[in-house]
């Protein structure tokens, strides 16, 4: 008799119920869980040592070429905190950014930190200087709702 425990994902993860429906089902579940576990632990430390300002450069001209290849599609304005960003016990309020989200790619075409002493209000008009949104329409939350704001996305020849 084999008492020896095993380390197998197969097994371990055996008992996890798929929570899609049927008809989308395009992928085992658990081909999907071992992917993104290898990616985690091998493609994980690679990440964490590259240099993040040539990261977001280079990311940032993917994605504009990205951008022409889905011209006029949607893209949501929108700011939101990081979750786990916030240390209370610190006194270290969260991580709040400012994100251009492209709908029909479900990609983040830019994003722009909000600065500690201020709000989306102020960072939002920064954000269309990010991504190319020539021909796009613009959606935006009714607080960020401003002059210069609208200003701003009509002029890169947005709606």
């Amino acid at each position: 008799m084999n008492d020896k425990p095993t380390a197998s994902i197969t097994e371990h993860f055996a008992s996890l119920e798929d929570p899609r429906i049927d008809r989308t089902k395009l992928h085992q579940l658990l081909a999907i869980i071992v992917i993104a576990i290898c990616a985690i632990i091998f493609f994980g430390r690679v990440f964490g040592r590259l240099n993040a300002e040539q990261f977001q450069k280079c990311f940032l001209v993917w994605i504009q070429a990205v951008s022409e290849v889905t011209h006029g599609q949607v893209i949501a304005l929108d700011g939101k905190v990081l979750r786990s960003s916030c240390q209370r016990l610190l006194g270290q309020a969260g991580i709040a950014m400012v994100s251009a989200w492209a709908t029909a790619n479900h990609l983040v075409l830019g994003q722009v930190q909000v600065d500690d002493k201020s709000n989306k209000i102020t960072t939002t008009p920064k954000l269309p200087q990010t991504p190319k949104i020539t021909g796009c329409i613009v959606t935006i939350d009714t607080m960020s709702c401003h002059l210069e704001i609208a200003q701003a996305i009509v002029a890169r020849d947005a709606d």
